[in-house]
């Protein structure tokens, strides 16, 4: 054994094997009933996790003979299957939310492999189960063993925790209102993920299987694929029961989108009539996606507008008019993606729409970018980030100044006036009276149209109410 008086100034009097896991090559020992030595293939990250119960480590990690060696104080503590689920609720959000990243890790299940560009990604414990949580007086006392830790999918410590619950007893997964409520009143997590939590459960339950049947244990083979089929028979009513457990619609965004529009309501009704029929013209099949996305982002499936999505971004064709579907589709998912905040998603769609417009230049496309560029400013001004709106306003303007067409002006209105209103939300005048200069600029060559009018007397009143503009 590693010298522990030598590193860590302790003398070990008297030292106990600890065998927590017996799937781990993890060599663990009690140092005098006080301290806590591990041994890994790996090096335990020490990690700053506010308000999080993380056993804090004791010096430095030493490695010694091919292993690495961590020094903890040692915590008297018990583990349950009776979780408070309330306590852990509050502790997977504060994880959830926390700022730290490290590599990214997706999940790979068929049921959720559609929207996994769209997911917002957070940093997770990756063993969230029932072992890993120490308690004393019926409190939760630490979360340990955080070698699995990373960037993952939204919901995956929730789902994870879940199906350790269920596994012990499948009548538990209907009475976990606490864990739910509570978990979702502090993290607030987004629509995508939340409805799509039966099947983050059965991906985390199939790396289980895996471990199963690397041990070749096949009772718990079994019991496994036993309850992977419960809950793969089950999940509609358990999707149903968890929303109803939530208690939220999971908006961020309060704005009520209404289609005004009666024209586009009657192209949407006969886009839906169309759509499962035979199509010969690629154009109109493409048009009819687009529109029948619009309607299921009124309707606030956000499943169903990334179904829909994703069958246009799928079509392989280099039609002109397609294309500029595609990109219009997109713009108009920034908004959908806003309302949920999917920030992650955001960030997706923008860059696929760059790819369509580099590898195939031709004016119109552009245009369907100049929206993509807006939409995506407003959606993440609306969600409070502005750093990464103005990233979005910067590419706009580099995009008129290229390509001066009457509609990308327009746009670029728009995102002005409502990073405008924004920045003075965040009591940042000085920004604010910046992008007021650039949009007076473009209103001044162009009062007459419409969309640029309208964007600058909303920025003007805006202003006036700060008292940063004086009424002429």
């Amino acid at each position: 054994m590693i010298d522990i008086e030598l590193h860590w100034h302790v003398k070990p009097k008297k030292v106990v094997a600890f065998c927590a896991n017996p799937f781990s090559d993890t060599e663990a020992y009690i140092i005098n009933d006080k301290y806590f030595l591990k041994a890994d293939s790996k090096i335990e990250e020490q990690l700053d996790l506010s308000d999080v119960p993380v056993i804090k480590q004791i010096g430095e990690t030493i490695e010694h003979e091919g292993k690495f060696y961590s020094f903890f104080p040692f915590i008297k503590g018990s583990t349950t299957e009776i979780l408070n689920q309330t306590d852990v609720a509050g502790v997977l959000a504060k994880i959830s939310i926390s700022n730290l990243k490290k590599n990214k890790e997706t999940l790979d299940f068929p049921d959720i492999k559609p929207y996994l560009n769209y997911f917002n990604y957070k940093f997770s414990h990756g063993d969230f189960h029932p072992a890993n949580i120490l308690w004393q007086d019926n409190k939760l006392k630490a979360v340990i063993d955080w070698e699995l830790s990373g960037y993952r999918e939204e919901l995956y410590d929730l789902a994870f925790l879940i199906g350790c619950i269920g596994i012990k007893d499948p009548v538990e997964l209907t009475k976990i209102q606490d864990l739910i409520k509570t978990y979702c009143d502090n993290a607030h997590p987004t629509k995508l993920s939340f409805v799509l939590l039966p099947e983050l459960v059965l991906a985390t339950r199939l790396k289980w299987l895996e471990k199963w049947k690397t041990t070749k244990d096949e009772e718990m083979i079994q019991m496994e694929n036993e309850f992977i089929k419960l809950i793969q028979d089950d999940k509609e009513k358990l999707r149903n029961l968890w929303l109803n457990f939530a208690g939220t619609d999971f908006k961020y965004s309060r704005n009520k989108w209404v289609m005004q529009d009666t024209q586009m309501v009657e192209e949407i009704n006969k886009a839906k009539e169309r759509i499962n029929q035979p199509y010969i013209n690629e154009e109109q099949y493409a048009t009819d996606l687009r529109l029948i996305q619009i309607d299921h982002g009124m309707n606030d499936d956000i499943i169903s507008v990334l179904k829909t999505l994703n069958k246009l971004l799928n079509l392989k064709t280099d039609n002109s008019h397609v294309l500029v579907e595609k990109v219009i589709a997109m713009g108009n998912a920034c908004l959908d993606f806003s309302k949920f905040q999917m920030l992650d998603a955001i960030d997706f769609i923008t860059v696929k729409a760059k790819e369509i417009i580099t590898s195939h230049e031709f004016p119109d496309i552009q245009i369907g970018y100049a929206f993509v560029l807006r939409n995506a400013s407003i959606a993440l001004s609306e969600t409070g980030n502005y750093d990464k709106a103005s990233i979005y306003i910067k590419d706009l303007i580099t995009l008129y100044s290229n390509n001066p067409r009457k509609e990308i002006k327009g746009e670029l209105s728009r995102a002005l006036s409502n990073a405008i209103t924004t920045l003075l939300n965040l009591n940042k005048p000085e920004p604010a009276k910046d992008y007021f200069s650039q949009l007076e600029e473009l209103w001044l060559t162009d009062k007459q149209d419409k969309k640029i009018n309208g964007a600058y007397q909303i920025a003007k009143v805006n202003l006036n109410k700060a008292g940063l503009q004086e009424e002429k």
